[in-house]
């Protein structure tokens, strides 16, 4: 899929401090430590296939976004290009979904992030935040209204993430839940990545869904 630059991009508001920003940058999360995912709870391996068999992580990362003057913010996030690295630190710009994507695309992803970045659903267990990223993957590689994770330009080989996925899939498609907005950080050389057009601050996010066990938990280990 072909990234999208545009000279006019929506702002995060008060996720940012400033109804303004244009841009900002994205960097590693120091709770984390040296990996970018939220937890090793959180994440799966897959067997995936782009052309070629491979097998990659998958599972919800947790990141920063902000700049040196204003401050920084966590927030969680999925990645969009399944071929292309993470690269950090790095200036990302702010482009609104509805400019990103195409309409079924755009509410797809609306309601699956929107909605689903709970403990219930994507921040269950590692089944689950891959499967969340395998959703996003597909749709970004073969589009929303091709969704099929055994056929096309992306197809999944691991069967437990596979059926989780087409789980929230169907879900997703009932139209019981609704579209919400969100962003896309865009950069060049680098992934590009998921955020709400005004974001929780990642700790409010993860006490609110219980996750702050996983990064109390991990700094215990680590002392």
């Amino acid at each position: 899929m072909k990234k999208v630059t545009l000279s006019v991009l929506a702002c995060l508001g008060v996720a940012l401090g400033s109804a303004s920003a244009a841009s900002v940058t994205v960097r590693d999360n120091p709770i984390t430590g040296p990996s970018v995912y939220l937890d090793d709870a959180l994440r799966a391996t897959v067997t995936i296939n782009t052309g070629t068999e491979r097998t990659v992580g998958a599972g919800v990362f947790s990141l920063q976004m902000g700049s040196i003057d204003d401050g920084f913010r966590d927030f969680l996030t999925f990645c969009l290009q399944v071929n292309e690295s993470l690269t950090l630190p790095l200036e990302h710009e702010i482009t609104a979904g509805d400019s990103y994507f195409g309409l079924a695309d755009r509410e797809a992803l609306g309601i699956a992030f929107g909605n689903m970045m709970t403990t219930q659903y994507a921040l269950a267990d590692g089944i689950s935040s891959a499967a969340m990223q395998i959703i996003i993957w597909e749709i970004a590689e073969d589009g929303a209204a091709n969704f099929d994770l055994t056929a096309g330009a992306f197809i999944l080989l691991t069967d437990a993430v596979r059926d989780r996925a087409n789980e929230f899939w169907v879900l997703i498609q009932s139209g019981t839940l609704p579209v919400h907005n969100f962003n896309v950080l865009v950069a060049a050389g680098t992934q590009d990545l998921l955020t709400l057009e005004t974001p929780l601050p990642g700790a409010a996010l993860l006490m609110g869904t219980g996750i702050a066990a996983f990064a109390r938990r991990r700094k215990k280990t680590r002392a």
